[in-house]
Parts: C-alpha cells; structure tokens; sequence
C-alpha cells in the first residue's frame, strides 16, 4: 500500500497505523454518490477499500439524521447479519466509521428499474420481489423497521437480492424516539415515494404500517416508475397534509397499475394499497410468491 492510500485512509477514518500491513491495501477510493446508490449520500462518505485483493466498504456518518447509527449498528451486529446485511468488521465511534463487507454486483435498480426497465425479465423481477419480502420478514420477525425502503439498497449478489445499507435500519422504539426529537419542519429521513401514512404525518411506524411501502416498492418494480409520480401527473385526490399522505388516506391505487403485478400478488397489494388492509405482513406476501 503506498503511504498516499495509507495516510488517506488513516485521514477519513481514523484507522491505526497497524490496521494495513504494508502492501496489504493495493487502493483507496470514494464511490460516487450516484454510484451504488447511497440513499444517505449527502449523510455518509462511502468508500472502497482494496486490502489483501479483497474489496471493504468503508462508511463514514457525516449527517445529523444518522447520528445515532454506529451505536445502533454495533447493538445489532449479530442480526443485521443473519437477516443478510454485509458483515461489519468494525466500528469506530470516535471517528464516526464503519467497515463493512463488500458486495459485489449492480443494484436492482440499476439492474431491472431505470434505464434496464423494459428489458428486465420476470424471473430477475420475482427474485427482486422476494429478497425484499425475505428481508422484511426477518426485520418485522425482530420489531424492526427497514426504515429507508428504496430499490438503489439492495444489490444483486448471483441471483439473490441482498440489502446493502444498514443506516436506518431501527427498532420501532428507537423510530418512536426519533421521530419524536425532530423539529416541526425537519422530515423524516427516509426515501419519500415509499414512506407510510404514519411516517407522512411524523407519527411512530409499526412493521404493519411499514407494509404500505413495501407495497409501493414492489408496485414500483413491475410498473417502472412509483406510484407517487403517477399520482402527482393526475393530481384526482384532494390535498391531505401532503401529496402522499393524501394517495394514502384517498387508497388511490389506478387497475392499470395492479394489472402489471404477479397474479399472486395482484390481490394482497391491492388490500394494502387500495383497501388500506395493514394486517398483511411481508411474511404472507412471501408465501404466495415462492
């Protein structure tokens, strides 16, 4: 390892002169806020380490909204891997770092949504539907909450979709609790086109509340574009206390949308979406698609 990419990585994470031997890390550098898709990019520095030929993410906090993040990943450490997050390998509160396994290959965004969208296949779809659902399941099994639902968070590592960004992955008491410490303007910090009704007017989500943005993620993967997009171009329900709340509160789900999804899903994402039905859990959607 050159002492440019030793005293670099020394510099952003406060890692020990001992961490490297020498010649053990072959590079250092930032991924592109647009480059693998950190939803908390302007809350994290994300970067890629090369050490012994095997490839480290190195994440460092910078935001305010992820505080709290270091202390809630090392509480959950043994979980977060069992539900299928990448190892963390260590932590550093003082420095406000973590390294983290690396996992290779595109998001599903990237991979099926975007600019792949038309192109995608149903089978790379269905496996994208499921590793969400199989990774809800297991976070609501805990009475967590993924938090920051979004498409740019999973990768896929073979055929499997694997989640890749533990950030806001909480307990429902600690959402309760920062929810309840933001300001009156401040927003929750989480992708806006999945949020739930509870978290569109700042109140504490549960597992069940979390399933109406599971829901419009997977609407989102067999329509190409989110719900909320379609919804504003039409602008048919009348304001609530924002746009989203009122698609919510207005169970505005257009059949044209639904008709795209797996038959097996069409009718549970319809109770969620347009019957407002907030007893169907990740776990059910799960078996009716394996």
């Amino acid at each position: 390892m050159s002492r440019f990419f030793k005293k670099r990585a020394i510099e952003i994470a406060g890692l020990s002169e001992d961490f490297f031997s020498d010649g053990d890390a072959e590079n250092i550098e930032e991924i592109p806020k647009n480059d693998r898709e950190d939803p908390a990019n302007y809350q994290t520095r994300v970067y890629l380490l090369d050490i012994r030929g095997k490839k480290y993410v190195l994440k460092q906090i910078v935001g305010p909204h992820l505080k709290n993040t270091l202390r809630s990943i090392d509480e959950k450490r043994s979980g977060l891997e069992e539900i299928g997050y990448p190892q963390v390998h260590s932590i550093n509160h003082e420095h406000q770092f973590y390294l983290m396994e690396y996992l290779p290959g595109k998001s599903v965004y990237d991979s099926v949504l975007g600019k792949a969208f038309g192109t995608a296949t149903d089978e790379s779809q269905n496996a994208a539907a499921k590793g969400l659902l199989e990774v809800a399941t297991k976070v609501h099994g805990m009475n967590w909450l993924l938090n920051d639902l979004n498409w740019h968070n999973f990768v896929f590592v073979g055929d499997d979709a694997r989640p890749i960004d533990p950030d806001r992955v909480s307990t429902v008491d600690e959402e309760a609790e920062y929810i309840a410490n933001l300001g009156e303007e401040d927003a929750i910090f989480s992708t806006p086109q999945y949020l739930s009704l509870s978290q569109c007017h700042k109140k504490p989500p549960t597992p069940n509340d979390e399933m109406q943005g599971i829901a419009q993620m997977i609407d989102f993967l067999y329509n190409g574009n989110s719900l909320i997009y379609q919804y504003l171009e039409r602008r048919e329900i009348e304001y609530a206390r924002n746009w989203h709340a009122s698609m919510l509160i207005g169970n505005f789900y257009p059949d044209e949308r639904s008709a795209l999804l797996p038959k097996a899903l069409k009718e549970p994402i319809e109770q969620i979406l347009k019957g407002g039905d907030l007893n169907i859990r990740a776990r059910d959607l799960l078996e009716v698609i394996q």
